[in-house]
């Protein structure tokens, strides 16, 4: 499968980043390497590192494995997982969808729930979609 572009009805969107079915933990760090195509350990040393910094590398590390999807799923990345407005956003701005949900999910956090009032709003604002 190519990793590049993932078939969603008629529209191509791009993939990008994913998780490596191959990694130690959830496959981040190796995913985010072969995205940048950069060294594996490089990537782990620079997270450990930013475990370090406040805990930051942790929250992101958590962030990411469930945002992003599996390298061995990406035919599945674009499919509902909470009321599907993520993957409808990254359908029509030709978005990362993993990228989008983790965006989605630091908002809920820093918004103190509005962004949960407008993620709900969304959902009702977009068409359903019919796939074939």
């Amino acid at each position: 499968m190519d990793k590049s572009k993932v078939e969603f009805g008629k529209v191509a969107s791009p993939v990008r980043f994913y998780r490596s079915t191959n990694g130690y933990l959830f496959g981040v760090c190796r995913g985010i390497s072969e995205s940048f195509q950069l060294n594996t350990n490089l990537v782990r040393l620079l997270w450990v590192a930013a475990v370090f910094f406040y805990g930051f590398g942790l929250g992101l590390y958590v962030l990411l494995a469930v945002c992003l999807p599996r390298q061995d799923q990406l035919d599945k990345s674009f499919h509902r997982r909470f009321l599907g407005v993520c993957a409808k956003i990254a359908r029509k701005m030709e978005w990362e969808v993993g990228l989008v949900r983790a965006g989605a999910i630091l908002l809920s956090f820093g918004s103190l729930g509005f962004a949960l009032l407008a993620y709900v709003i969304l959902y009702f604002s977009f068409e359903e979609e019919v796939i074939n």
